[in-house]
């Protein structure tokens, strides 16, 4: 066991296999205490299990290190309440958030329905936001000038992202003549 994140707690979400999986493995190696989150759907958001979770903390646990499963479903409010909550109850504090959790569509997006590509959205973009807001009131303000800069240039930034996604997947549907209706309010002027 290394030494890196001793002391830490983390949560991470979609950790229950790939990346998300890799990532948890990786911090509990390096000493972090973590929560393993996975609502055990497939690739595709279908069906519910739970267990890739329980797996992932049990090859934790038996490679010597600290880990809690947490099956909830972080594109909801109460969902991501719950996942900090299994953290603070955990470990006390939490430290380290990082955001894998995602739903794959094997279809390009100009070919899918509003129904397939709202949960790709509200996993991927919608979770991360609930998330940060969330573990930011267990994590307590910024100490520093600088680490609250940073934490707003971060913000900044993210949401400029997520709007010029959004605008080109709007440009590149409609030069194929598919009207897209964005369920936000984001208009190329604010862009």
């Amino acid at each position: 066991m290394g030494e890196l994140l001793k002391g830490k707690s983390a949560v991470v979400t979609g950790s229950g296999r790939g990346i998300g999986q890799a990532i948890v493995k990786l911090m509990a190696a390096e000493g972090a205490k973590v929560v393993v989150n996975d609502l055990g759907v497939n690739l595709d958001g279908t069906g519910t299990e739970g267990g890739p979770a329980d797996q992932t903390v049990a090859e934790i646990k038996a490679a010597g290190g600290v880990a809690v499963a947490n099956k909830d479903n972080i594109a909801t409010k109460e969902g991501s309440e719950s996942l900090i909550k299994t953290a603070v109850s955990n470990f006390g504090r939490i430290d380290i958030v990082v955001n894998c959790a995602g739903i794959l569509r094997d279809k390009m997006i100009h070919k899918m329905e509003w129904e397939a590509v709202n949960p790709m959205i509200g996993t991927a973009a919608n979770a991360a936001a609930i998330m940060i807001l969330n573990a930011r009131l267990s994590m307590g303000p910024p100490q520093t000038e600088s680490a609250l800069r940073e934490a707003l240039t971060y913000g900044a930034d993210q949401a400029r992202l997520d709007q010029e996604i959004i605008l080109a997947i709007q440009k590149s549907a409609n030069r194929k003549g598919i009207p897209v209706r964005i369920p936000m309010d984001v208009t190329e002027d604010e862009a």
